[in-house]
């Protein structure tokens, strides 16, 4: 992923926006009008995607839109899902953008860039992810041209969600935003943990009697991720002992990368690439798994809510910390194995699956801390919603 082309293709449009900021002061809101955004307006997905398809099937009150501005996607949308995908490049699309009362993003990107443009309406960020590692304007090194950014695009934001009190001086941090403008609710899109699948995983593996791991460590900007990082790991032996105790390791890396993994380890019969050029939305299929292992990917958060084994494979973690830093405590909120061997490797998996669960209280607890919300996060937020005289 190159982090400095995503960032000019978020700043350019607010190079030319001032226009549409002066215009939106004049614009008569519909208060029945909800735009939903996400990634680069291009995509769909993360929180916004659903909280929004929440919206069509249970609020017929209000007309939910999404914007997508690559056409063919939004013509696939439109014919597959329904007529509320809509675009924003030409001027009439912005317009209508401009009239909602109320705009829903995953993330920074606007459905209509500008400033100060919650100052007509509501903005609220969603966010697609609780925050382990640093980022925003809590990165170290942070560039001058990021910052920028940053303090421009929360002139924008009228509420960020954070998923427990912990998390709220934390996001507020990331963002620059006052403590007052942090709600507390759950994720969107953790509500699909406790929704069966599309997908049976014995349509890849060819039995349902396994028991099947996601492998997801995380992109590091500054180097390869290294699967299993053990100095006494050897391929062989370890594959021997998935076959052995009827074990899957589907390994899930950034699709960028995918193929820096190869065949050594994906030729193996027990060891599959869980794509994400194919399995575009990870929190559609994570409830297929049995045990999640990562290293500082902030996925195990959503994990925690189905209360199965964790392993962490910090095997950098003295450059990362150096490097990117962690917004709470790595050790402390990180309830799993956390082996050194291969050996203690193959120990973490058997004894979660076939002896005692070690780490369950823990995870309980780090749950209740990190997840103030455990299930229907969608009603419970609107219902929230509704209190703040957000939704009428």
């Amino acid at each position: 992923m190159n982090k400095s082309v995503h960032l000019r293709d978020r700043l350019v449009p607010y190079i030319f926006s001032i226009p549409v900021t002066i215009i939106s002061l004049f614009i008569k809101k519909d208060s029945k009008r909800i735009i939903f955004n996400s990634f680069l307006t291009q995509k769909f997905n993360f929180n916004s995607k659903y909280l929004f398809l929440w919206f069509i099937e249970n609020n017929k009150d209000y007309h939910s839109y999404f914007v997508i501005n690559d056409d063919a996607s939004r013509n696939k949308l439109n014919s597959t899902i329904g007529n509320y995908f809509i675009e924003t490049k030409s001027f009439s699309g912005k317009i209508f953008a401009l009239k909602a009362s109320i705009w829903f993003l995953s993330g920074l990107e606007l459905p209509v860039s500008g400033f100060f443009l919650s100052y007509k309406r509501c903005v609220i960020h969603l966010g697609h992810g609780t925050p382990l590692k640093n980022f925003g304007l809590l990165e170290k090194n942070i560039s001058l041209f990021k910052r920028m950014y940053y303090k421009v695009a929360r002139t924008n934001i009228s509420y960020a969600v954070a998923a427990s009190d912990i998390f709220s001086p934390i996001l507020s941090r990331i963002l620059g935003l006052s403590p007052e403008r942090i709600m507390i609710a759950g994720q969107s899109r953790n509500d699909q943990l406790f929704i069966k699948s599309d997908l049976n995983l014995k349509s890849i593996v060819g039995n349902e009697n396994m028991k099947n791991i996601l492998y997801a460590p995380t992109w590091r900007p500054n180097a390869k991720v290294k699967l299993f990082p053990f100095d006494d790991f050897i391929m062989n032996e370890f594959d021997d002992f998935l076959v052995k105790n009827n074990v899957n390791i589907f390994i899930r890396t950034h699709p960028g990368f995918e193929d820096e993994i190869g065949y050594g380890i994906l030729d193996k019969p027990n060891i599959y690439l869980f794509s994400g050029k194919k399995y575009h939305e990870i929190m559609d299929y994570l409830n297929l798994f049995d045990m999640l292992i990562t290293d500082y990917s902030s996925i195990y958060f959503d994990y925690l809510l189905l209360d199965r084994p964790l392993i962490f494979l910090p095997y950098d973690y003295d450059s990362y910390n150096s490097e990117i830093g962690f917004a709470v405590s790595y050790q402390d909120f990180t309830p799993g194995y956390k082996p050194a061997t291969m050996q203690d490797f193959m120990d973490a998996i058997y004894e979660s699956f076939y002896k005692e669960d070690k780490h369950k209280q823990a995870r309980a607890q780090v749950n209740k801390i990190c997840n103030a919300y455990q299930q229907n996060n969608r009603k419970e937020f609107v219902a929230l919603l509704y209190r703040m005289n957000i939704l009428e």
